[in-house]
């Protein structure tokens, strides 16, 4: 019979990670690349709000970048949007609307978004894509810290 050990890792990076794996990576030479992240932001002292950022690169062209960035709102409604763009740097991806940012590796990253979105409901993100419908004005800017 086996038996599991459980053991706890503590300590700043405990398992190691070197830094520069925050910032993206070229891949111009990589055929079919496909690299993907997303971010979940919840408030804790209003469990129905929050946010899902999804994205990754386009595998035809690593440069370009879709994302999914979709807010929970009050009474089952949803904000969604669909978008594509260019990362400027190495920081993280961009789409025009959306950017991710790390500002510190493996500490701080920055999720700001200055767009439209289409309102929807989680009823009808269940029957199809969402994103692409009428939209109305999003924004945020969030910090988000390692812990």
């Amino acid at each position: 019979m086996l038996i599991a050990q459980t053991r706890t890792l503590t300590g700043d990076n405990p398992f190691g990670v070197p830094p520069e794996h925050d910032l993206l990576r070229p891949t111009l030479d990589v055929a079919h690349y496909s690299e993907t992240m997303y971010f979940a932001v919840a408030d804790k002292n209003h469990p129905e709000l929050g946010l899902f950022l999804h994205t990754g690169r386009v595998t035809e062209d690593t440069d370009l970048w879709w994302a999914r960035t979709i807010a929970y709102l009050p009474d089952g409604e949803l904000a969604v949007d669909r978008s594509h763009g260019r990362a400027p740097d190495d920081r993280g991806p961009a789409t025009g609307n959306m950017a991710i940012r790390c500002v510190e590796p493996l500490r701080r990253w920055q999720l700001t978004y200055d767009g439209a979105a289409e309102r929807s409901s989680w009823g009808a993100s269940s029957q199809g894509v969402l994103g692409a419908g009428p939209a109305e004005v999003m924004r945020f800017d969030i910090e988000c810290e390692a812990v």
